[in-house]
């Protein structure tokens, strides 16, 4: 089946909207560094393998519920952008 002008003006959409998420979500992340007093830098330092296994179960929490809400987000923009 090939593809059609629609199918790759949604497709653009799709990326658009995801990219306009992705940015959203930086400003928010980097906000949230600064309201912390951290950097990036800070952030590579950090080795999750020598934390604590409370700090590892924070992290491993932080990670699953971003992950869920951006997993949220992608298949909210699917459904705005279908025809």
């Amino acid at each position: 089946m090939p593809i059609s002008d629609n199918d790759i003006l949604n497709q653009r959409k799709q990326i658009d909207a995801l990219r306009a998420e992705f940015e959203r979500l930086n400003l928010v992340f980097f906000d949230t560094l600064k309201r912390m007093g951290l950097t990036e830098g800070d952030l590579k330092k950090v080795n999750p393998e020598k934390e604590s296994s409370e700090v590892k179960k924070l992290l491993e929490e932080a990670e699953k519920a971003a992950k869920l809400v951006g997993e949220a987000r992608v298949a909210a923009v699917r459904g705005e952008v279908k025809s």
